[in-house]
């Protein structure tokens, strides 16, 4: 009898370590946080092939409730963690009763690399705007991803996986998600996979999830938030008084491309050329409209451009990717594309036939991009699944200026808030404050044991709905005047 209570005792002990967090510190926030390492296999090909990492950020009181909030990112390309101070701060009041979760997969125990091997110095501005446009870097980037076998390695359903294998190992019975995007597409195959396991969740723009399912929808979208940013810009004042309407003047820069920008490195201090191609404008064009406030200055900058001066274009593109290294894996980067050209409907096929001239152009260059990319990559051997599960109590931000209109049919249990003048709502205004109170009121329904349904005057959101758009001065005029 003493020797069984010894080994009960023992063994309720490993239950409890084996996977027992740890103290550990990220950059950018002040205080420890709590960190642990699961050994998770593929639901493809049944290995080890990340290192899994789940971090926590305790709750505020001693006895968090048991369905902790778990973070699901956009993209699997970009650290997480990386971000993660912000989302705590941005989480803190939902943090004073859950705890914090996400996790992050590292390609180390695949062999994977970061960065494909690359060994030649990160300084050049050209390789930062767009280092796939270097052939050399980019056919070691499709050698790396080739390790995986298949692309099914990195699709939602595996992602899925993988924090079902998480939840099961820490012992979640229920989990409540917050994701972000293309991170709706991983928490629908999660409650697919396991149904019952979330509680409920929080989407921001659930609709923006990876790509439109098509490049002609992809070069519709773009087109249609050009006029709606034109509209806007113009409305506001902000616009140059002699510009053009912002689809012709991008119709007119087209006509000088390829074109050469000669800028100043500030690693180096000295001049450098930066190629502008058609491909690579397009790209970068799709990249600051999904950035609100970035996308307002475009109209004033493609009148400076189309004026010949490319400068200003050129410092509001890179803004983002030359002021310190990329903290993105280029191979998961390399996937996530190849995953989408492997899924699209068009993605071989000739364009509609009826589309507009410039809509047809945007569609030839995206096409070419995505080839380019995903010329040697490993095959998709089975395409997503359609997710019929029927999604528990959730709230979906869609942002709403410029973003493509979705015929949304809300369930009893969703509530959608669509806001105008912005992208992913998460980032402005008193999102987080509706989100806080969406998940105090959901729970409170929850303990009655009645079927959720919130409304949003239970949330006050009418301070999101009626968010002011952001406002830039004319950049074009300003210059003009000097």
């Amino acid at each position: 009898m003493h020797m069984r209570l010894i080994f009960l005792v023992l063994l309720f002990h490993h239950s409890h370590t084996a996977f027992a967090f740890t103290p550990c510190r990220i950059s950018g926030f002040s205080y420890a946080i709590e960190c642990t390492t699961l050994v998770v296999e593929s639901s493809v090909s049944h290995q080890s092939l990340f290192d899994v990492r789940v971090f926590k950020v305790a709750a505020r009181v001693r006895y968090p409730l048991p369905s902790p909030l778990i973070w699901i990112p956009s993209s699997l390309s970009v650290s997480p963690t990386a971000r993660a101070p912000f989302m705590i701060n941005s989480l803190s009041r939902i943090r004073n009763k859950r705890d914090l979760i996400w996790i992050e997969l590292t390609p180390h125990a695949s062999g994977l690399r970061n960065h494909c091997g690359w060994s030649k110095p990160w300084n050049s501005l050209s390789f930062r705007l767009d280092r796939f446009a270097h052939p050399e870097y980019l056919a070691s980037c499709q050698t790396e991803l080739k390790t995986l076998g298949v692309l099914d390695e990195l699709t939602p359903e595996t992602l899925a996986g993988y924090y079902e294998a998480v939840a099961k190992q820490l012992n979640l019975t229920k989990v409540t998600i917050f994701a972000e995007q293309a991170g709706a597409e991983i928490a629908s195959a999660w409650q697919q996979q396991s149904p019952g396991r979330v509680l409920f969740q929080v989407m921001d723009n659930p609709s923006e999830a990876r790509a439109p399912s098509s490049l002609m929808a992809q070069a519709v979208a773009i087109d249609r938030k050009l006029q709606a940013i034109d509209t806007q810009c113009r409305r506001s004042g902000q616009c140059a008084s002699d510009a053009l309407g912002l689809q012709q003047a991008f119709s007119q820069l087209r006509t000088q491309l390829p074109t050469l920008v000669t800028v100043q490195s500030p690693y180096t201090f000295a001049e450098e050329s930066i190629t502008f191609t058609a491909p690579f404008l397009v790209y970068a064009l799709q990249q600051q409209l999904n950035l609100t406030e970035q996308s307002q200055w475009l109209p004033n900058v493609f009148h400076q451009a189309n004026q010949g001066n490319w400068l200003p274009l050129y410092q509001l593109i890179a803004g983002q990717w030359t002021r310190r290294l990329p903290q993105v894996n280029d191979v998961f980067y390399l996937a996530e594309q190849c995953i989408d050209w492997q899924t699209f409907t068009d993605n071989t096929a000739v364009a509609p036939a009826h589309p507009s001239f410039l809509v047809n152009w945007i569609y030839q260059q995206l096409k070419q991009r995505y080839q380019t990319l995903c010329q040697s990559s490993p095959k998709l051997m089975h395409q997503p699944i359609k997710h019929k599960t029927q999604p528990p109590p959730q709230l979906i931000l869609r942002g709403g200026l410029w973003s493509v209109g979705q015929n949304d049919t809300p369930l009893e249990s969703t509530l959608l808030l669509h806001v105008p003048g912005v992208e992913h709502v998460f980032s402005y205004g008193c999102a987080k404050e509706v989100i806080a109170r969406y998940v105090n009121v959901v729970d409170k329904q929850l303990q009655t044991g009645k079927a959720v349904s919130v409304r949003q005057t239970e949330i006050e959101a009418e301070c999101l709905l009626n968010m002011p758009l952001p406002v830039k001065p004319s950049l074009a005029d300003a210059i003009k005047k000097k």
